[in-house]
């Protein structure tokens, strides 16, 4: 199996935990969120590449950048928070995970999905896709999305 990595562009980014956070993190803030992406497959193309590079920032860099960068993320539970950024006119992103806090672990599982999906309408020999998110300079989180047998 081919492992292509690719850095990704960061983006900086407000958040805060609900569920009744005891922490700091309770509280809205934001991070210069990193991003890489490993890219698992098993063939070459007619040009020996798994998938180009560029195809890979092309779909990946244009999604966080449109959805993540100078936003606020919010949990589909946050509404009146969401109903007060409308109101403003302020941009934010809804993660797509049915109640789950914005982790950088739901972070990661989410772009995971959405960039396996993406990658796989370039280039179906992709046998998995995993995405780390890294909030601080210690701190990353990764999720693997790896294809089921049925679907290769």
């Amino acid at each position: 199996m081919y492992i292509l990595k690719k850095k990704l562009r960061p983006t900086c980014t407000a958040h805060y935990l609900g569920k009744d956070y005891p922490r700091a993190c309770k509280n809205l803030h934001g991070h210069n969120y990193n991003y890489e992406i490993e890219v698992g497959i098993d063939d070459l193309n007619k040009y020996d590449m798994g998938i180009d590079f560029s195809q890979i920032k092309t779909i990946c860099d244009d999604y966080l950048q449109r959805n993540y960068d100078h936003k606020t993320l919010f949990s589909d539970f946050q509404e009146k928070a969401m109903a007060f950024w409308q109101e403003m006119g302020w941009e934010y992103t809804v993660l797509p995970r049915q109640d789950a806090n914005t982790t950088a672990e739901n972070m990661a599982y989410c772009l995971a999905y959405e960039f396996a999906h993406q990658l796989l309408l370039v280039c179906p020999s992709i046998r998995y896709v995993t995405v780390t998110v890294q909030e601080t300079e210690g701190s990353k989180a990764s999720y693997t999305y790896r294809r089921t047998i049925d679907e290769i």
